[in-house]
């Protein structure tokens, strides 16, 4: 474990430019990208710019605070400054499972992967299978693991207020089970599917937990191919159920890859980016696990049935006006920061029809006091367009085909992972780049450098698990 002290950001010109490279303990030659107000010009693709970090100029400012990065490459998670100084590490036994976040007691919660035997039934991008909680000072205080052949913990995780966590998992259907539920059997090219549930795990005291609290895609289906199979219906009158035969996965077993897993206590809702339907959607938690299986109970009266839905109406037969394209990272943003209560996502363009690029998009969504959804009946959920969406002054400059996400800062900038090639970013509400940071962690491959990030979060310097950090400069 390495810990040294943080350094904290100079005053620079607010009309001048101003760029600063930092030299990181791998980086071996380093050049610099300028950064202008109007955007930035030329970040590299993934691999071009290995090594590079800490360009950063003021226009507006960046937020100060610590950066939580866990590179895919590395069991090692780090904690920067603004200057890219490292000033604290976690190692770990595991290689990241994908996500990883600081709580408010000091420690580190990650997913872990178990490896390629654990994962063998599951071989996918994301695979993790256990989760574990690493003190300040390298402990594991706390582990849960959930993988078998039957199902294995992917991508991401949600520390709730109360101290649960919740997890995304595949489960394992057989060709049989999925054709008796009304698949198409040539959607079926890998024998198998893989759809996802949610657990809620409580830790039990003794370095365990339990499973709380449990939602399951497969209770929620409508099948248009079959009439004589269970959940046979018109998927244009049921926005609430989920397509059995939706193409977007192309048969394989994945069929919808959820990559993250978000909570809002004051609407008791859990919202998920749904990767393969490329739709973010939102469900009831307030629910038992009972009802959460049915289509009645818990606040909205919906049981386990979606309540929102947004991205890709092509999913439930209301439009062709896709917006998301392979998304990652769908959140509320947070209390405290502009815009609060409105969905933040990094989507990352895979098929857009207009190019080759991400972007970084901001809804409102239709959701009033009681937390209820609006929707006309026939028509798509909205909104019709995202509220704010960041793209690159050359928007190809800015493109993840895979992992990648965002968060909105509490002065109103929006922090970027380009996941691929290990890019940080952070923007104004102006979309003016104030702070880039090129990932140096990583590993030297046959194919090249590789240095990518699942996702990161910045927490300001008053964080309460930042108690330890020593801000002398």
């Amino acid at each position: 474990m390495k810990k040294r002290p943080g350094k904290k950001l100079s005053s620079m010109s607010a009309t001048v430019a101003v760029v600063l490279c930092l030299a990181m303990l791998t980086a071996s030659s380093l050049s610099c990208s300028p950064v202008t107000e109007g955007g930035r010009e030329a970040t590299g693709t993934a691999g071009e710019n290995q090594g590079q970090a800490g360009t950063q100029a003021e226009v507006g400012g960046p937020f100060e605070g610590y950066t939580l990065l866990a590179p895919l490459q590395s069991d090692t998670t780090y904690l920067i400054d603004n200057d890219g100084e490292v000033t604290h590490t976690w190692e770990s036994n595991y290689p990241p499972g994908n996500a990883a976040y600081l709580l408010e007691n000091g420690n580190l919660l990650r997913c872990a992967s178990l490896g390629p035997d654990a994962s063998a039934a599951f071989e996918k991008g994301g695979a993790g299978g256990r989760v574990e909680e690493i003190t300040w000072d390298g402990d594991v205080a706390w582990e849960f693991e959930y993988a078998n052949d039957q199902h294995l913990l992917h991508h991401d995780i949600e520390h709730m207020p109360n101290g649960n966590v919740l997890m995304i998992s595949w489960e394992k259907k057989s060709a049989e089970e999925a054709i008796a539920a009304g698949r198409d059997p040539e959607l079926l090219k890998d024998g198998e599917l893989w759809p996802d549930h949610i657990i809620e795990v409580e830790p039990d005291g003794n370095g365990g937990g339990n499973i709380v609290w449990e939602w399951h895609l497969w209770d929620h289906l409508i099948q248009d191919y079959d009439s004589g199979k269970p959940n046979y219906g018109a998927i244009d009158q049921h926005p609430e159920l989920i397509n059995l035969n939706y193409g977007a996965s192309h048969g394989g077993a994945d069929m919808t890859h959820m990559n993250s897993v978000d909570y809002n206590q004051e609407l008791d809702q859990v919202l998920l980016s749904v990767n393969s339907f490329c739709e973010v959607w939102i469900i009831d938690h307030s629910t038992t696990t009972g009802e959460a299986a049915g289509h009645s109970g818990g606040n909205s009266g919906k049981g386990g049935d979606l309540l929102y839905r947004w991205g890709n109406p092509k999913t439930y037969y209301a439009g062709s006006e896709q917006e998301l394209y392979s998304q990652h990272d769908a959140q509320w943003i947070e209390n405290g920061n502009p815009e609060a209560g409105n969905i933040l996502v990094f989507n990352n363009g895979n098929g857009r029809p207009d190019g080759t690029y991400s972007s970084v998009d901001e809804i409102i969504t239709p959701v009033d006091s009681s937390g209820n959804y609006h929707l006309s009946p026939g028509s798509a959920y909205g909104p019709d367009k995202a509220v704010w969406s960041y793209t690159a002054e050359n928007p190809a400059d800015l493109f993840s085909d895979r992992i990648s996400g965002a968060q909105r800062l509490p002065n109103g900038n929006t922090l970027i992972c380009s996941g691929a090639s290990g890019t940080l970013l952070e923007v104004t509400a102006d979309k003016a780049v104030v702070w880039e940071y090129v990932n140096p962690y990583g590993r030297q491959t046959p194919d090249g450098f590789k240095n990518s990030v699942f996702k990161v979060r910045r927490y300001p310097p008053d964080y309460p698990g930042l108690a330890d950090v020593d801000p002398s400069t």
